[in-house]
Parts: structure tokens; sequence; C-alpha cells
């Protein structure tokens, strides 16, 4: 357990003020089915000082060994999944476990917990399919949370319906809505100043505009943009 995880419990007083307490918990219990078998335990410290955390009873420490040691053991498909898939899912195992630290008495009804949740590059590993993804779901599973999210993706901008962009790069910040509606492209071009196409290509498609609508010398210049583009794409 780390000081992020530390409850704060208030108190009201007589004299209309309010005493505020720490509590960080020394214990965690947990529940899991492994090969067949369910296991209850409980992983805590004797004081919230402790160096090391102890697990009790040791039962479920024993079948982990037995399993890693047995070459026919099939271990959880996570253990396999990309890192996009990973960092999804960790990021929610933390949110839920965060909630339960600090909301202990919700028990089944953790997901419900209020608060608010900062995620740095919420992209991060992510294909651009979950990308388009990312935003609902994560309002659906913790709907009464309000997730604030750094991002450089074009596709999160125009995600969701639901959600306010923050524009932090010029000296006062701009709130403005969902750029949903918008396909990723657009939104790259016109909202972020990027281009979608690589500049030399770009470039050539340009002058090949120019030369249809000039007519003079049209043809000639036409035939040595298209050249010069086959000899681009052929590198």
């Amino acid at each position: 357990f780390s000081s992020d995880e530390v409850r704060n419990v208030y108190t009201r007083m007589g004299d209309g003020s309010y005493d505020r307490t720490y509590v960080m918990p020394v214990e965690v219990s947990m529940e899991a089915v492994l090969d067949g078998e369910e296991f209850k335990w409980t992983r805590g410290k004797s004081s919230i000082n402790a160096s090391r955390s102890i697990t009790q009873p040791r039962d479920i420490c024993r079948k982990a060994e037995k399993m890693a040691e047995d070459n026919s053991t099939e271990f959880p498909v996570l253990v396999y999944l990309s890192a996009g898939y990973q960092s999804l899912i960790w990021m929610a195992f933390d949110i839920a476990y965060r909630m339960a630290v600090l909301n202990p008495d919700k028990k089944e009804y953790i997901a419900e917990s209020k608060g608010v949740v900062l995620i740095d590059e919420i992209d991060m590993h992510l294909h651009p399919r979950w990308q388009w993804n990312i935003v609902n779901a994560l309002k659906t599973v913790f709907s009464n949370v309000q997730f604030i999210a750094a991002t450089h993706s074009p596709i999160l901008f125009a995600a969701s319906n639901d959600l306010w962009l923050i524009d932090v790069e010029k000296e006062e910040v701009n709130y403005t809505e969902s750029r949903c509606g918008y396909d990723a492209n657009a939104v790259l071009e016109i909202f972020m100043g990027a281009k979608s196409q690589n500049p030399e290509t770009e470039k050539l498609i340009h002058s090949i505009y120019v030369a249809i609508r000039n007519k003079e010398e049209a043809r000639k210049k036409l035939i040595a943009s298209v050249s010069e583009a086959s000899d681009l794409l052929a590198l």
C-alpha cells in the first residue's frame, strides 16, 4: 500500500469545525479460482509502517508455486495479450482497486463510486479500433467518475459526443465541444494543425491539379508529375 491510497475521514466537532483523520488500508481480502480450486486469502501488514505484506493462508502461494513448476499449466490469457489490451485492463483494475480502498462500505456497488481520474496519454499502445471505443467504455463501467485525459490522438477528439476538449497549447485555456462527426483526417488538419499526408506527396498532387487547370503545356507537366510520383511510390 502506498501513501496515495490514504482515505480522509472527516468527523464533525461540536463547535462546527471538522476533525480530519488519515486512514490507510492495512488489509485486503481477495478471492480467485485457480485450476478449478477456489481460494480466499488476505494480504495485509501488521502495521502501516511495516516494510512487507503477509499473505494468509499460504495455500494460495503454494498453489501458485506448483502451477509455475508444471509445464502443462495454462496461464491466464492476459499474459499473452498485447500491450494495448493489458494497459486498458490494468487501468480498469487500478481504478476499481482504488475505489474499493477509498470506499470500503460500498462493497458490490463499488463501481458506482464518484471521483475524478486523471489519465496521461490515454491512447498509449491502443490500436485505432480501440481508440474509438475507450471513452464510452470507461464512462459505461465507471458512470459516476469524471475522466480528465491527455491525448494526441485525433480519433479521441471525435470518439464520443459526450465529452469536452480542453486546449492548453495557448496561453489562454480554451474549452470546446467534442468533434464527434468529423473523420480523423479532418480533426488532424483542422483542429490539430497537422497534415494527413506526407508533405512531398501532397506537393506532387497539388502540382498535378495545377497542371490540369493550366491548358498550356498541361500534357507535358502532367506526364512529368505522374512520372515523378511513380518514382517516389516505387522507392
